[in-house]
């Protein structure tokens, strides 16, 4: 006999799975960085198993933001379009939900504090470049916003579980990681780079056939309890997947550059030249 508890486990999960969008009244906090202290990450406790079990790499101490709201995203597509329509081609995915939903989740105020949903992985990076520039110095880029590597990801949500009680990963939604997904990735990335290896990224161009096209998606989601969810195309949205960004310093000193600063052809659209 289904206890009245299990019961009700079970309509909470349908209705989320026909409403999709209902998963985002789950509030995002508030837009204020949180700093990640330095840890070490074992690559071997993460799929590497080519790489030597106590075999370890230092990530620095970062700061990364929680959920980007709706609300702040909206806020972009505005400044973008330079008036107050919304610009098309920065539009959540309209495959997250009914037409009738999607109407609603623009248009209201119900889901702004909510995280942004549907949001692909390209226009994600493009918000970063916005708040990049939007919060930079006029004398020049001092540091930029991007997604979170694998690496971070992970020491985010580990800090999360023991510090950050009310800080959003892992729970209701995944999310987009900077990394191009490959199937050999384990065994190809961990000569990439000393400073943060296991960390591959292909910027693709539009005509690059789709497989070429995967972005790491990290987290569970409510559809999802895989905390892997593997990837998804960067030109398309997911109701279930969010993004953060993590504020990287262009010049530290001491430190090696990262492999995303190297990218010659990303950081030409933040308005850095080597």
């Amino acid at each position: 006999m289904i206890t009245y508890r299990v019961f009700i486990r079970t309509w909470v999960l349908l209705f989320l799975l026909i409403s999709g969008l209902n998963a985002g009244s789950v509030s995002a906090q508030n837009t204020l960085a949180v700093t990640i202290p330095e840890s070490r990450f074992y690559p071997a406790m993460h799929g590497y198993s080519s790489i030597p079990a106590d075999s370890s790499v230092v990530v620095h101490s970062f700061e990364t933001t929680p959920f980007i709201t709706l609300g702040e995203y909206k806020e972009f597509m505005k400044s973008v379009s330079g008036n107050a329509e919304l610009t098309d081609s920065l539009m959540p995915d309209t495959n997250i939900c009914n037409p009738t939903k999607y109407k609603k989740y623009l248009s209201g105020k119900k889901y702004e504090k909510s995280p942004a949903l549907g949001i692909s992985w390209k226009n994600a990076i493009e918000y970063c470049i916005w708040r990049t520039k939007k919060e930079n110095p006029d004398s020049g880029i001092v540091f930029i916003y991007r997604l979170p590597y694998k690496t971070e990801w992970i020491q985010i949500a580990q800090y999360a579980d023991t510090a950050l009680k009310n800080f959003e990963i892992n729970r209701h939604y995944a999310e987009w990681i900077m990394a191009s997904f490959d199937e050999s990735a384990t065994v190809f990335t961990a000569n990439l780079s000393w400073v943060y290896p296991f960390e591959y990224l292909y910027f693709a161009k539009k005509s690059d056939p789709q497989v070429l096209k995967r972005m790491c998606i990290y987290g569970k989601s409510f559809i999802s309890d895989d905390i892997y969810k593997m990837y998804g195309y960067s030109n398309q949205g997911y109701r279930d997947v969010g993004f953060r960004m993590v504020k990287e310093y262009v010049n530290v000193p001491g430190h090696k550059p990262s492999p995303v600063l190297l990218n010659d052809k990303l950081m030409q659209l933040y308005g850095v030249k080597h």
